[in-house]
């Protein structure tokens, strides 16, 4: 785990308590991915075969959104890329 684990947990979980299945979290230096679980019901719905929140530490969060095969969306999240969880989570229903 990186330094910025603690901080992509504590995101995820609020996303989770929030009412968005989080499939699991990763923290990789300078990165990190929480999928959404599309296989558990959530407050959002994709039309996407994957979708998740990426964060950079230079660019910020996004969402990521796939379909096969391979078609990319990415959608920046206007919020400063170490924002409190509640606010990513704010920025992420926004987008319904």
């Amino acid at each position: 785990m990186t330094t910025h684990g603690s901080y992509l947990r504590a995101v995820a979980e609020a996303l989770e308590a929030a009412g968005v299945a989080v499939a699991d979290w990763r923290a990789d230096p300078g990165e990190g991915w929480i999928p959404f679980d599309r296989a558990r019901p959530s407050v959002l719905t994709w039309d996407y075969d994957q979708a998740g929140l990426g964060w950079s530490e230079t660019g910020g969060w996004y969402l990521l959104l796939i379909n096969s095969p391979g078609r990319r969306v990415t959608r920046p999240l206007d919020v400063p890329s170490t924002a409190p969880p509640p606010v990513v989570v704010a920025a992420v229903l926004g987008t319904r």
